[in-house]
C-alpha cells in the first residue's frame, strides 16, 4: 500500500502557541499516538509518499531513517512533486500523483489539509483527514481499517464505470474520516 503521508497536523501536532520539540536528528518530535496507530498499517511492502511541505528538507534515505528511528519500519519512501516544478496546492499534487501512478496495491492517504475535502468522491474515500492540533491517533483506525479492508477486498476502483460503487466506502465512512470529531462515549 501507497501512504500519501503529511507530517504537520498528522504526525506532529501543530499548536500555534506551543513549539514542536525537535528530535536529535533535527526534525520535529512525532505524537507517540500517531506513531503507534500508523504503525499498524506498515508492512514490508509499505511505500511512504511524503506529502508535507518538509519533504525537501532531506534526500529520501534521510527520511527512511528518521522513520526508522522514530519507530516506523519502511523501506520505500518518496517525495510527492519530485520534479520541483512551480509549488500546486496540496489537492493538486495529490491529483496529479493519483491520476499518473498506479493505485492496484492500495492508497491511504493521511493528511490535515481542508483543501482535500474538494477531492472527487473516488480520490476522497481514500482520505483519513486528522484534526492539525491533535494528529493521527487511536480513534482513527475504523476509518484506516475501512480503506485498507476495501483493498483487500477489491471494492475500490477508479473506473468511470464502477464510481458509483467506488464512493460507497467513502460514504459508509463519513465522520470516521475527520479527526475533529469526538467520540460519542
Amino acid at each position: 500500500m501507497k501512504i500519501l503521508l503529511d507530517l504537520d497536523g498528522v504526525m506532529v501536532p501543530v499548536k500555534n502557541w506551543k513549539p514542536a520539540q525537535l528530535d536529535e536528528d533535527k526534525f520535529f518530535m512525532f505524537s507517540p499516538n500517531a506513531i503507534e496507530t500508523l504503525r499498524l498499517f506498515i508492512t514490508r511492502e509499505t511505500h511512504i509518499v511524503l506529502t508535507t511541505s518538509h519533504k525537501s528538507r532531506f534526500r529520501t534515505k534521510e527520511w527512511i531513517s528518521i522513520l526508522n528511528r522514530r519507530g516506523l519500519p519502511v523501506r520505500k519512501v518518496s517525495k510527492l512533486n519530485r520534479l520541483k516544478v512551480p509549488a500546486k496546492s496540496r489537492k493538486e499534487e495529490i491529483l496529479d500523483y493519483l491520476t499518473q501512478t498506479s493505485i492496484d496495491d492500495g492508497i491511504l492517504i493521511l493528511d490535515d489539509d481542508r483543501s482535500l475535502n474538494d477531492l472527487q468522491p473516488e480520490f476522497k474515500q481514500f482520505l483519513v483527514q486528522t484534526n492539525t492540533m491533535i494528529g493521527l491517533r487511536q480513534e482513527h483506525i475504523p476509518a484506516i481499517e475501512a480503506i485498507v479492508k476495501a483493498y483487500q477486498q477489491k471494492s475500490i476502483c477508479l473506473s468511470p464505470a464502477t464510481a458509483a460503487t467506488a464512493t460507497k466506502p467513502a460514504k459508509a465512512l463519513r465522520g470516521a474520516h475527520d479527526g475533529s470529531r469526538r467520540s460519542s462515549r
